[in-house]
Order: C-alpha cells, then sequence, then structure tokens
C-alpha cells in the first residue's frame, strides 16, 4: 500500500465481498476481514498502513487507536499496539464501507 487511494481500494475490495460471505452482520464480517488482513498480521505492513491513514484521514485513525485502546488489552510489545490499532483501523473503515454500498445498492 503506497497511498491512501490504494487503502480506500482495499477497504472496498474487502466490503464487496460481504454479499458473497454468507455474514448478515457487517459487524461480524468486518471482525473477519480485520482478523485475516495482511495489514494486521504484518507489523512493517500495519506500521505502513497506519502512516498513510494518519497521513489522510486523522479521524479514522484516531478512532482505530481509540478501538484497540478500549481492548483494555497488555501489549507486550509497541509492534502489539500497532496491530491492534491496524485491526480497529481495518474494522472500522469495513464496517463504514459495507454500509455504504448496501445503502447505494438499494439507492440502485
Amino acid at each position: 500500500m503506497k497511498n491512501y487511494s490504494e487503502f480506500q481500494e482495499y477497504i472496498k475490495l474487502l466490503a464487496a465481498e460481504f454479499k458473497d460471505s454468507g455474514h448478515t452482520d457487517a459487524q461480524d464480517f468486518a471482525h473477519e476481514a480485520a482478523d485475516g488482513s495482511e495489514y494486521v498480521i504484518y507489523y512493517r505492513k500495519a506500521w505502513d498502513m497506519i502512516d498513510i491513514v494518519q497521513s489522510c484521514n486523522s479521524e479514522l485513525s484516531f478512532e482505530g487507536e481509540e478501538w484497540a485502546m478500549g481492548l483494555g488489552e497488555k501489549h507486550e510489545s509497541l509492534d502489539s499496539v500497532i496491530t491492534s490499532v491496524a485491526y480497529g483501523i481495518v474494522y472500522i473503515a469495513v464496517v463504514e464501507e459495507v454500509i455504504r454500498q448496501s445503502l447505494e445498492n438499494e439507492a440502485a
């Protein structure tokens, strides 16, 4: 991921899988999507994604951080904090995009 446009495209691709996922709840689907995201699993990719999101969408970055800190988990390293924040960012972005796509499909 090199820029925020690539992040947005990544989230749109993940969210587009919702309709064929068998899930009925966007939040359940988003947890699964975030859990398997390479931008959550791999430390370097998590750091890079957070840097991109912080630069272009500070609100989403803050929401991801708030989500991660709200878990109340004890982290053993800065990398584990970063992956929790990355998870929060992907989770929140996917839920919002699934809702946006669903509303768009209803309007069509």
